[in-house]
Formats: structure tokens, sequence, C-alpha cells
């Protein structure tokens, strides 16, 4: 029978092995927080965010805003 003592070196000697040969993940954001001040880097260029408090009403409005806003 395997002895408890090979088992629990075998699961620390695992964790030790995925802790170094697994790539850190990193959290990407698709969408600026308002507090957000520094230019997000796209494929296709910089954008700068910038937050302006709007009043709320009972309209559904779509996420197209700002398109809207520069025609």
């Amino acid at each position: 029978m395997i002895a408890l003592p090979w088992i629990f070196a075998g699961f620390v000697l695992g964790m030790i092995l995925t802790t170094i040969f697994t790539p850190a993940s990193r959290m990407v954001r698709t969408v600026p927080a308002p507090d957000d001040v520094h230019s997000f880097k796209t494929p296709t260029g910089c954008v700068r965010v910038r937050s302006v408090q709007v009043p709320c009403t009972s309209d559904a409005v779509s996420l197209n805003i700002l398109a809207e806003q520069h025609k």
C-alpha cells in the first residue's frame, strides 16, 4: 500500500511544478472603468476614454451613443 507521506510529497511536488510551468494569467478589460485616465492600446491604435455624467431616463439607450454624438 502507498504510504501517506508519499502521497503528500507527490501532491506538494505537483503543486510546485504546476506553479512553475503554468503561465500567469492576465485580466484584460474590455470596457474601461470610469476612473481610467490613461490611454488603451488597441490593434488599430490608442484610445483614451473620458467619462461624462448623464441624467438617467426611462428609455433604453444603445451602446452606440458615441457614434451618434459625432455625426
